[in-house]
């Protein structure tokens, strides 16, 4: 029952880091109008400062959804597998031990 405490545990964090990387898109977005509007008005060293801004944030929206994902299937999906491997194991090692007896 714990390995499937932690695999619903990876599921909601890699949820949180979706809606994380959604804000990073949106501030993303957001720079990127304040960027334009500075072009508008002519004002250049704002405009690429917002601009920069806007790059960064849409790549580290872009770590939070890749890492959210990483952690749900390393963490939680693969962890079933795990598992299994280890159940398998533990029967030969008490067979093994038992024919040692």
């Amino acid at each position: 029952m714990l390995y499937q405490e932690v695999i619903d545990v990876n599921k909601e964090i890699n949820d949180k880091c979706a809606e994380l990387a959604n804000t990073m898109y949106g501030l993303s977005k957001t720079f990127m109008q304040i960027s334009e509007l500075n072009k508008m008005i002519k004002v250049s060293r704002q405009n690429d400062l917002f601009a920069k801004l806007a790059k960064m944030m849409s790549g580290t929206g872009n770590h939070f959804a890749n890492t959210g994902e990483l952690i749900k299937l390393y963490c939680g999906s693969h962890l079933k597998y795990h598992l299994q491997e280890y159940e398998s194991m533990s029967e030969i090692l008490q067979a093994r031990e038992q024919l040692k007896e």
